[in-house]
Formats: structure tokens, sequence, C-alpha cells
């Protein structure tokens, strides 16, 4: 074996240092075979099963340590790629996560092979997403200077050093296997937008289209004055929310995973879930008359509707939308927890001082504690809407002093 691998199979602290220093400084020695196991550097941490030998190895190929200068040779050419390939998947299918981040993190493109330089418009958005080695701008012409002129940019057509990575093998052991931020740098940025359109798009075109229907039958049972197909409309609500209830598990892999139950968009899914199986029981139970069931149904309809704006992260008219507005909300929670109690405290005292025994419709504003909580939202959103009737002020002037009273 080369003098790198031997240091490879010694395996100890002192050896993997000079391992990581020389293929650091000679990035080259990456190259060096055992002629005798007719194995090289990659094969040899392969066999070896060190993580951090993999990590070495696959990080000296992805970072653009290898990426030659002349055109007589390219790392491209070799099988070292797809070795690096077989290194990365081993990594991401045994070891913690934290290796596999750290390598992607280090991605980054290398020059196409035996190529020049092209002149392309400053706008120019054309990319390569297959398997093979190729120009992308083989029909503009060369050039020689990195100088821009009239209006145009000089582009050297560049690719990732590991191929294979658009594929949806290796989408899904990346979702199975490490955490988001693995994709957080341009390379793997570039990785999804292969992905999303090769193999994702159409998939989540349908689940939305599923969705929406499924919300429209959930507004069509909720709906007072649709009746006569309620049973048949109840069946079918059950069935699409069973199968994304099945979803829902596959995805936290049976519970186990962890991390699923950290995001916030998982936690609405389940939740708009349950609320979808309660009122239908419910519904169920009481033959159909669901007056008694309106804050069940009320909460239920703003989780699904949260949940149809989850969709809408994916396009890019509206994706930017909802980033911005989910973190001005997650900036804004502790506001929101302090309105919320001033809102119960206030609702409780009116609720206190404006209730009565008539059944007079102003004083069902304040009647009981859930519709005292409602009018006193309504009132910090909305006050210039909530006022009295001159007819009513005039016919009972207790009533108006309650709403003067409430207004202020």
């Amino acid at each position: 074996p080369s003098l790198v691998q031997r240091f490879m199979i010694n395996g100890n602290k002192e050896s993997l240092k000079w391992v990581a220093s020389t293929l650091k400084e000679y990035p080259d020695a990456i190259y060096t075979f055992d002629r005798k196991r007719q194995e090289g550097c990659f094969e040899t941490a392969l066999r070896l099963r060190k993580i951090k030998l993999l990590q070495l190895a696959v990080t000296t190929l992805v970072d653009g340590s290898l990426d030659a200068e002349n055109e007589k040779q390219s790392i491209l050419t070799t099988d070292i790629p797809n070795e690096g390939r077989r290194a990365l998947d081993a990594m991401i299918a045994n070891y913690p996560s934290e290796f596999t981040v750290a390598v992607l993190e280090s991605m980054t493109f290398v020059k196409v092979p035996f190529t020049k330089q092209r002149l392309l418009d400053r706008d120019e958005k054309l990319t390569c997403g297959s398997p093979a080695y190729l120009d992308p701008w083989w029909k503009y012409p060369l050039v020689d200077s990195e100088e821009e002129a009239g209006g145009k940019a000089v582009r050297t057509a560049a690719v990732l050093p590991i191929p294979g990575l658009g594929t949806m093998s290796f989408l899904s052991s990346l979702v199975w296997n490490a955490p988001a931020k693995a994709f957080d740098n341009e390379a793997m940025a570039v990785v999804l937008r292969v992905i999303w359109r090769s193999h994702i798009k159409k998939f989540f075109v349908l689940d939305m289209v599923v969705y929406l229907a499924f919300f429209t039958l959930w507004v069509f049972l909720i709906d007072n004055r649709v009746s006569k197909y309620d049973t048949a409309i109840a069946i079918v609500l059950l069935i699409l929310n069973s199968i994304n209830f099945a979803r829902e598990i596959w995805q936290s892999n049976f519970g186990r995973h962890l991390g699923y139950f950290s995001s916030g968009w998982n936690q609405i899914d389940l939740a708009s879930i349950a609320g979808v199986y309660a009122y239908s029981v419910l519904f169920a139970t009481s033959k159909g008359n669901a007056s008694d069931h309106v804050p069940l149904a009320v909460i239920t309809t703003l989780l699904l509707t949260m949940k149809l704006i989850s969709y809408l992260r994916a396009f890019n008219e509206t994706g930017w939308l909802v980033t911005v507005l989910s973190q001005n909300f997650r900036d804004v929670r502790g506001f929101l927890l302090v309105l919320f109690a001033v809102i119960v405290g206030f609702a409780i005292c009116f609720q206190q001082l404006f209730s009565s025994n008539d059944s007079s419709e102003e004083s069902n504003y304040f009647g009981s504690l859930r519709t005292s909580m409602l009018s006193t939202y309504e009132m910090c959103i909305l006050v210039s809407s909530f006022t009295w009737t001159s007819k009513n002020r005039e016919q009972d002037g207790c009533v108006c002093s309650h709403g003067e009273c409430t207004v202020i």
C-alpha cells in the first residue's frame, strides 16, 4: 500500500492527523493505489469502515481540492467520483448525521472537463441536471478572456463532483437519515432544484389537489345548509383523513423519528387530523346536529387553513411570503401570549359586568364566557365596527352606557 494508505490502516489518532494534513496540503495523494490489493484510498476507507477516514476522503473529493487547473486531467474522468458516492452512501446509512452534514457543507462545483469559457447573457439561468458531464452551453460562443463585454458575462460550465445526487434514492436516504441543514449551501440547493423538477413536483401537485378536495368536503360538512349528503361526505372525509394519518405515521417512522415532532408544520398536521376525527365522531353521535360543536369546527378549520398555507411554500410566488409570515409570528409569540391573557381577563370582567337575565340581543354579547371572549376579541381588532345602533341606544339607556364603556 501507499504511505497514505499505511497511515489509514494504522488508524490511531496521530496517523489520522497525518493523513488529514497530507490530504489538505497535497490532495493528489488521494490518487495513490495499493497494487497488492488493487484498491485506491476510497476503497481502503470503505473497507476499514472508519468514519473519520470516510469523512476525510469524501471531503477531499467534494471541496474542490482535486479540481485540476490544466486540461490534461480531471477527477471526473476517473472512478473516484463513483467511489466517493459509495463512501457517502455508507456515511448516510451507518453513521451519525453530523458527519454527513460536515461533508455536504463542503460541497462545491468543479469545472466540466475539456470545456472552454463561454459568453452568455447575464440573466442566463440554464442548468444541466443530467447524470452525464455535459456542457449545457455548447451553443454559445467560446471566449478566452474573463472580462465581461457588451452586456454579456463569461461563464464556465461546472458540475458537482459526485454523480447521482439528483436521484430519488439519494433524496430518500438524506430525508431519513440527515437533518434539513444538510441542504444548506449553494451546491446542495442545485441538487434540491433538480430533484424537485425531476421527482417531487408531480407528486406534490397531486397531493395538493387531493388536499383541496378534502378541504372542500370539510367545508360542505360543517355547512349547516348542506344536509342531504352529510353521511356520504363524512365517510369520504374519514377515509381521506385516515390516509393522511397513515402518511404522518410513516413520516415519523412510527414515532421513532423525534425530529418529526419538533416541526411546527407537522404539529399542525397532527392537530388537524385529530380535529377532523373528533368532529366526525361528535357529528355522528349527535345525529347531524352540529350546532353544539361550533368551537371545535372553528379550531379545526383554522388548522386545516394553516395546512393549506403550508402547501403554498413550494411555489416561487407564495413561498417567500409564507416564510416571512411564519418568521413574523415566531417573533411576536411573546406579544400574542400577553394579548391572549389580556383578552381573557377583560372577557371575564365584561361577562360579570354586562351579562343579564333578559333575552335582549345586546345582553347576548356578554351572556356567557365564550361569547364574551369572542366579543372582546372583536373589539380588539374591529373597534370601529363594534357599535350599537342608535335605535337600541335610545330604547335602552343602560345598554348605551354599556356600549360606551366597552368602546373605551
